[in-house]
């Protein structure tokens, strides 16, 4: 199923959501990076697994990568591959 997906993204358009999600994890310092790394390996992937500690650094990490600008720089990306280029 996720095979068909990914065939359908064109290359470029899947490069260029890559280079931006790119840009906000740089922005992060090198020990903010290093941490959110460990807590979704710990995690994997359920919240459940980690600390409410641990998950409000989640969090707070997560409104230092911005999330809002980068779905904001995304948007237009995925929209021009959903309408084909169009």
């Amino acid at each position: 199923m996720l095979r068909r997906s990914l065939r359908r993204i064109p290359v470029l358009l899947a490069f260029q959501l890559l280079l931006a999600g790119r840009e906000h994890w740089s922005s992060l310092d090198p020990r903010d990076r290093q941490r959110v790394t460990e807590l979704l390996r710990k995690s994997k992937g359920d919240p459940r697994r980690l600390t409410p500690r641990e998950r409000g650094e989640v969090r707070e990490l997560a409104g230092r990568l911005e999330l809002v600008r980068l779905a904001r720089a995304v948007a237009p990306i995925a929209w021009k591959g959903r309408r084909g280029g169009r």
